[in-house]
């Protein structure tokens, strides 16, 4: 699976309800992968259905432009 954003992998602990692992882990097993394998597709898929190309790079430039003080402050908007 390609995905549209191109930076390092971090590692992300979650804590969730015995149930939804359950669930997880019973999708996953059908699905012959691991449950972070299930959680991270799902969570890349679920971000580039919301963002365009485009958006992301909409995105980056205002974050750039915030980090050099010249954007909108997030807590101001």
């Amino acid at each position: 699976m390609e995905t549209k954003i191109k930076n390092k992998e971090r590692t992300i602990g979650v804590r969730v309800p015995a149930v939804l692992y359950d669930y997880l882990n019973n999708l996953a097993r059908r699905q012959y992968k691991s449950v972070s394998e299930v959680i991270r597709q799902t969570v890349v898929e679920k971000i580039e259905d919301e963002f365009t190309i485009k958006e992301w790079a909409m995105i980056e430039q205002a974050l750039a432009e915030s980090y050099k003080e010249k954007g909108t402050s997030w807590r101001k908007a």
